[in-house]
């Protein structure tokens, strides 16, 4: 008889829960996961503050996508997405495309038609920034933030003024592990 291990990581790169059973315990663990990640929200936000924390070196490109993909699901027509870690992820294939192209909606397409390794995240990142206008604080340089559709942000003070003419603000933290939705 198989025994499962399940791990549910907690905040910042933590372990919440640690779950050891037999295959039966495997929808108790993923009930529980949902329960440490699942947010309702009442309504969607001019501005999504996402964060993504745990150690940076363990960060990857598909984390910052997912994140930004969580807080395009919940941020209104148009608004604002605020991306904050300390990473500076490789970019993969899909990634790089990104980089070399001026549109988010041109790049979703042509991600489908090269297909690379990270066309998912990178497709995500894409979606996002076709939903709302990004900004990231990141360990990236400006010039790599730019390219991928977004504009730095280099203080606490631009994430500030951000936050200032916003109506409504949601943050997420470790966004890239929530699941949020409007309720």
């Amino acid at each position: 008889m198989p025994i499962y291990v399940q791990v549910i990581e907690g905040p910042g790169g933590s372990v919440a829960e640690v779950l050891v059973g037999l295959p039966s315990t495997v929808d108790e663990g993923a009930k529980r996961q949902e329960a440490h990640w699942k947010f309702t929200v009442p309504a969607a936000a001019d501005l999504v503050v996402a964060t993504v924390s745990g150690d940076p070196a363990r960060t990857d490109f598909a984390a910052l996508a997912q994140a930004a993909a969580t807080a395009a699901q919940v941020v209104a027509p148009d608004g604002r997405i605020a991306l904050l870690t300390t990473a500076a992820p490789d970019l993969g294939d899909g990634a790089t495309l990104l980089r070399g192209l001026d549109d988010p909606v041109a790049a979703a397409k042509k991600l489908a038609r090269r297909n690379p390794p990270d066309a998912a995240a990178a497709t995500r990142w894409a979606n996002a920034a076709t939903r709302a206008s990004l900004f990231v604080a990141s360990g990236w340089a400006e010039d790599v933030v730019e390219d991928l559709f977004a504009t730095p942000l280099a203080s606490a003070a631009e994430l500030q003024r951000l936050v200032d003419a916003a109506t409504r603000v949601i943050v997420i933290p470790d966004a890239h592990n929530s699941r949020v939705d409007i309720g």
